[in-house]
This record gives C-alpha cells, sequence and structure tokens, in this order.
C-alpha cells in the first residue's frame, strides 16, 4: 500500500473487496466436500477414496457450472457498465435453463449408471462398491448447488458478494453437525457412514439454495429479478449469449473430463498414490480460494471499464492485478506447505500414504504459484475481455496433448517416481501462466461482447 499511487489504492480496495468474499465463499463452498471427505476419512482409506472419486461427477457438472455463469458474469458485467438491467435479467434466465437441463442429465447419470461410473474412475472393488452408494444419493444435491450458484456468481458480477458468502457460512455450519449426526451417529439416528455424509450434504445445500433464493426473489435491489425472465428473455440476446458462453462451457467441460481423466490415471495406480492425490485435489481447491477470488474481481472491474468504453485504462488495473495474483500464488504454496504435519492428524491414511502426499504437497505448492497467476490473467483477465476462445484453447491443449497422454504412459512404468508423475500430470498449469501473460502484452483480447436490443429498457 505504501508504493501504491492513490488511484491504485482506491482500485486495489475495489478488488479486495470483491476478491476476498468471494475467496472466502470459495473456500466455504469446497468446505463443504472437505467435510465430507475428513468425516468419511475418519472410516477409512477406502471411504476417503470411495467419496473422493464419487465427487467427480459433481465436479464435471460444477464446472460445465461454472464454465456458463462465467461466460455469462462478462456479459452481465458488461450490461452493468452500461446499466441495462433488462437484458441483464436475460442473461440470468438463460444461464438457469442451461443450468437445469445440465443437472437433469447429471443426476439422471447418477440415479441409473452409478457404478458404471465408479468403475471408470477406479478399479478396486471395495471403491466402487463404497462410491456407487454414495453417488447415487448425494446427486441430489447438483440442482440445489446449480441454483446456488448461478445467483451468487450474478450478485458478484454486480459487485453485491457479502450475501452469497453468509449463505455459504450458514451451509458448511450446517454440514459439519449434519455430518457429525448422520455419519457416525447421535442419541436414536443410527451411524450411516457414506450414506450419512451424502444426505448430510443434500441437507446443506438446500439450506444454502433457500437462503439465495429468499435473497433475490424479495430483497435483492439492483437487478430486480422476475421469473418472467427465466421463460421469456430477450431472444435478440441469445446469439451473444451463445457466443460468448460456448467457449467458457466447452472450456470447463473439456478441462474438467481431462481433469477426471487424470483422476482415473491415479485411480489405476498404487493405492497410496490415488489417495493421496485424491486429498491433494481437496486441498488445492482452497490454496486457490484467493486467486479465484482476484479472478472474480478482474473479469467484473475490466468488463466493467469495456462496457463503459473505458479501454484505455486498462493497463495499470491489469498490471495491479497480476501483481495481486503472483502474490496469492506464494501465499497458496507456503499454505500447502504449512499443513503438511497436519494430514495424518487430519486424515486416517497409513504412513506410506503419508509419504507419497508430503512428495506430491512439495510438487503441487510449487505448481500453485503458477496456477493461482495463471486463474487470474486466464479466467479473470482475458475473460473479462471477451477473449474467452483464446482461454479455451489455452487451458485444454497442453491437458490433452501432453500431461494425459504422458501421465498415461507413467501409469504404466513402475520405475517412475511417484513425484515426477505428479509434475506431469499437473504441468500444464505452469505452462497456461506464461502463455497466458503473453497474450495480454500481445495486446488483441479486447473484445466488445455486448449488444443493445431495440427497446431494451434500462
Amino acid at each position: 500500500m505504501l508504493f501504491l499511487n492513490p488511484q491504485q489504492r482506491v482500485l486495489l480496495k475495489a478488488i479486495l473487496l470483491m476478491a476476498i468474499p468471494v475467496a472466502l465463499q470459495t473456500i466455504i463452498s469446497v468446505g463443504i466436500n472437505m467435510v465430507d471427505t475428513m468425516m468419511v476419512g475418519a472410516l477409512g482409506e477406502t471411504q476417503l477414496t470411495a467419496v473422493s472419486q464419487a465427487s467427480q461427477l459433481f465436479f464435471i457438472f460444477q464446472l460445465t457450472l461454472f464454465g456458463t455463469t462465467g461466460g455469462a458474469n462478462v456479459l452481465i458485467a458488461q450490461y452493468w457498465g452500461k446499466q441495462d438491467r433488462e437484458a441483464i435479467r436475460s442473461v440470468i434466465g438463460y444461464t438457469f435453463r442451461i443450468m437445469l437441463g445440465t443437472a437433469v442429465i447429471l443426476i439422471g447419470i447418477a440415479a441409473v449408471f452409478p457404478q458404471q461410473v465408479m468403475t471408470l474412475l477406479s478399479n478396486n472393488p471395495a471403491v466402487i462398491e463404497t462410491g456407487t452408494q454414495y453417488l447415487r444419493i448425494v446427486s441430489l444435491s447438483y440442482l440445489f448447488f446449480g441454483i446456488t450458484t448461478v445467483i451468487g456468481n450474478t450478485l458478484r458480477a454486480v459487485g453485491d458478494v457479502n450475501v452469497a458468502m453468509g449463505a455459504s457460512l450458514v451451509s458448511i455450519a450446517a454440514s459439519v453437525l449434519f455430518n457429525r449426526i448422520l455419519v457416525f451417529g447421535f442419541w436414536e439416528i443410527p451411524a450411516l457412514g457414506v450414506v450419512g455424509s451424502a444426505l448430510a450434504n443434500i441437507l446443506a445445500r438446500i439450506l444454502e439454495c433457500l437462503i439465495l433464493v429468499v435473497y433475490l426473489a424479495w430483497f435483492e435491489k439492483k437487478i430486480r429479478f422476475r421469473l418472467s425472465s427465466l421463460f421469456h428473455p430477450q431472444k435478440a440476446l441469445w446469439p451473444s449469449f451463445v457466443k460468448n458462453c460456448a467457449p467458457v462451457v466447452a472450456n470447463e467441460l473439456t478441462w474438467v473430463l481431462g481433469s477426471s481423466v487424470l483422476t482415473m490415471i491415479s485411480g489405476h495406480m498404487v493405492f497410496a498414490f490415488a489417495t493421496a492425490y485424491a486429498i491433494f485435489n481437496v486441498i488445492a481447491q482452497i490454496s486457490c480460494a484467493l486467486s479465484q477470488g482476484i479472478a472474480a474481481a478482474a473479469a467484473v472491474v475490466v468488463g466493467n471499464l469495456i462496457g463503459e468504453g473505458k479501454r484505455d485504462e486498462l493497463d495499470r488495473p491489469i498490471r495491479l492485478l497480476q501483481h495481486i495474483g503472483a502474490l496469492s500464488g506464494t501465499a497458496a504454496c507456503l499454505f500447502i506447505l504449512a499443513i503438511i504435519p497436519l494430514m495424518p492428524k487430519i486424515y486416517n491414511i497409513t504412513p506410506e500414504t503419508f509419504s507419497v502426499l508430503t512428495q506430491i504437497m512439495i510438487v503441487g505448492g510449487f505448481i500453485e504459484i503458477f496456477r493461482c497467476i495463471g486463474f487470474v490473467n486466464n479466467v479473470g483477465i482475458l475473460r473479462g475481455g471477451g477473449d474467452a476462445r483464446f482461454v479455451f484453447f489455452n487451458d485444454v491443449f497442453y491437458l490433452w496433448v501432453f500431461c494425459i497422454p504422458l501421465g498415461w504412459w507413467c501409469c504404466q512404468q513402475a520405475k517412475v517416481p511417484l513425484f515426477l508423475v505428479f509434475f506431469i500430470l499437473r504441468c500444464d498449469d505452469v505452462i497456461k501462466a506464461f502463455v497466458g501473460n503473453w497474450r495480454i502484452h500481445q495486446g488483441h483480447w479486447i473484445h466488445q461482447v455486448t449488444v443493445q436490443p431495440e427497446g431494451s429498457p434500462r
């Protein structure tokens, strides 16, 4: 703060006021899943691995949804710069439609083919059986999580971040309580194990969803979303919505499928590596939360400035955002390294698994620096500027042509050190950070993505 001029201080304050609540909300949202793994992890490594592997279907839904809302948020941020509320309501309506369709499809898959899904992710019979029980039930939470995410991301795009964070705080507190009661039993309630964890997840998501629905329907004053916007959005906005959201959805879906393939590869290696990989995935979601918040703030700041026609004022905010992103990456690395000694106390794991997890966390901490920088560059600045197609290429190309093929080859070679296998599976994050920075400095990433329908009210 001492080295910033007054204008930069004002901008930094605005970024942090948006980024910190979003980061806390991300941590809390991830925390709900982490509570599941921690509670179930106390039952044993088989249950821990099963719940983590079964969560891959939710991960697909989560990132597909983040892709849709991420693309929609670019539109909303630019329309908010123009103060075009009617257009914003239409964008929200289209987003809800896509979310509902995706949720129905994935819930159907989880209900009808849970064992087949688990067989793809693991070759361990005990993991498949336990994961099947968990997946069939927990999939019902997808719908409530979807509604929550659409509302929360919409509020974020117009600078209203505190309500979603408050709802998430209530949700994680409920998740801890419900997990404690249903997983281990309480008074006359029997211990339900992984089934109880799935039920606790559903109850916590329902509570969070209800809070945000009530707020949007009766208390929100900026957008004033109406149910009619869900059934009758402006047709003129549909091409712009598809053009902006399709690359982002394709980006997230292709990336999450690749990530699921990496999980599948880990599931076919030694059991200790599969368990350690599952644990690190949860830790990594928390460690990058601040950078995700900064990326969300970056998309809003960049989108608002473009919507207001202030492209010439982007240089200083971008430099500041990149510096904050680098600091958040360093903090993420230090966080991962600092909690290594706590892992045996949090999870009921064997010494062999802890040894593998230690190697993974040391390598992962280094990678996390670049992953956080990449979040700000790609998900924040470039997407906020409407450059979704380039972000799509940058996010998935190195994963599919390098990490997955080479990682699968390493999986078949018993002599490859496990820490090196992990680095190969995740090294695309290092490459993407540098490529995203190059794209920003090229200056060809700024695009006006809004349209102005005739007669659109403000």
